[in-house]
């Protein structure tokens, strides 16, 4: 989807702001795409998971680690408690609120890392 969005803005704008924001809760997975190491327990993962991690190497993106009880996705990948269900499909309808509040902190951590 990042991908998508960045060569749908090229295409407008001729102007693309890398590195995005990839909000994930799994450490594991951020873990994966963060080290180039492979061991006998990764040598299974899909060519695609490669391509994410050139993508992320590349600074096209940069995945940020949030609380599971902020993850907007969720409904998108799983079965939810209704009070779980209705806060984020609000957060879907009108922003997500865990990056319009932590904006200026995201921001930071990111430039921070170059």
């Amino acid at each position: 989807m990042i991908i998508f969005k960045n060569n749908l803005l090229n295409g407008i704008t001729n102007k693309v702001i890398t590195p995005s924001m990839l909000l994930e809760d799994n450490e594991g997975c951020i873990f994966i795409i963060k080290n180039q190491h492979t061991s006998s327990r990764t040598k299974h993962i899909d060519i695609r998971a490669h391509l994410i991690r050139e993508h992320y190497s590349n600074k096209i993106f940069d995945v940020i680690k949030v609380d599971t009880t902020e993850q907007d996705g969720d409904p998108l990948t799983k079965n939810l408690r209704e009070e779980d269900y209705n806060k984020h499909s609000n957060n879907f309808r009108n922003g997500t609120p865990f990056v319009y509040q932590n904006w200026n902190d995201l921001i930071l951590e990111i430039s921070n890392k170059d």
